[in-house]
């Protein structure tokens, strides 16, 4: 009967044991879990960080492109290009790390719609004449009578004024001064030679610089991009062309809006 009692509680104590180790696993699992969910929400949360660090340099990069604007109308000197500058705006890596991210700044190419440009879009409220296509500037005419085509004005560029163009409209005067300003009085409604609100379209990317060493492999070889997102920021830069940048006083374009559009 000893001998029984004690196969028994040797019995229980294995049972017992089990039970613990079976407990203890499901704890350390569930710690596991809870460790490993914790790093994921960190790495997410430090790719979050890093992206929008990484958008916000696309968006300041247009915004030095809009300053040298100022810049160079102060001093005279040839503006950087705002409109298709891909040395600028496309596939800009901010590091050399072993993970690298990228950002780019594109558009819509109405010239050419099956590929994009690497620049900013105009939202103003008129037609900006120095940027305008060609198309554009042709349906300028509206309708004046001996109008030339007015899609050589490219030749022409850049305007300081939209009365510049009107030599190039070349319309009669002689029936008086409102038959020769009429032109004018057309354009100067709907056209502008600068605008001064711009939307800043982009991507962020982070990638592998190993497998992709130059921005036209990473359009052939989409698995070298890690990760992508898409923002979008409205930009204006009116305070700093209404007040021409000094040697100790220089005001900033600013940002209107930023938002991610995934």
């Amino acid at each position: 009967m000893a001998a029984a009692d004690n196969n028994h509680s040797r019995g229980t104590v294995l049972v017992l044991v089990l039970v613990m180790i079976a407990i203890l696993s499901v704890l350390a699992a569930g710690e596991l879990f809870l460790a490993r969910s914790e790093i994921s929400a960190s790495a997410a949360a430090e790719d979050g960080l890093q992206g929008r660090a990484t958008a916000m340099s696309g968006i300041y990069r247009a915004i030095a492109v809009l300053t040298s604007q100022a810049d160079a109308e102060a001093e005279g000197q040839e503006p950087i290009d705002y409109v298709d500058n891909p040395e600028f705006f496309q596939a800009q890596p901010l590091t050399e790390d072993e993970d690298s991210w990228e950002f780019t700044v594109y558009a819509p190419n109405f010239e050419d719609p099956d590929n994009c440009r690497y620049g900013l879009v105009e939202e103003a409220g008129k037609i900006n004449i120095n940027t305008a296509i060609p198309e554009t500037l042709d349906a300028l005419r509206l309708g004046i009578v001996g109008a030339p085509d007015l899609k050589t004005l490219t030749t022409y560029r850049p305007f300081k004024s939209p009365a510049q163009i009107l030599k190039y409209l070349n319309p009669s005067a002689s029936n008086g001064i409102e038959q020769r300003d009429a032109a004018f009085t057309l354009i100067s409604n709907i056209a502008t030679v600068r605008s001064d609100t711009f939307s800043v379209y982009g991507t962020v990317q982070i990638v592998d610089p190993s497998r992709a060493q130059a921005a036209n492999k990473l359009l052939d070889k989409p698995e070298d991009i890690l990760r992508t997102r898409r923002f979008w920021a409205l930009v204006d830069r009116s305070p700093s062309l209404a007040y021409p940048p000094t040697s100790t006083n220089f005001i900033y374009p600013r940002i209107l809006n930023f938002q991610w559009l995934d």
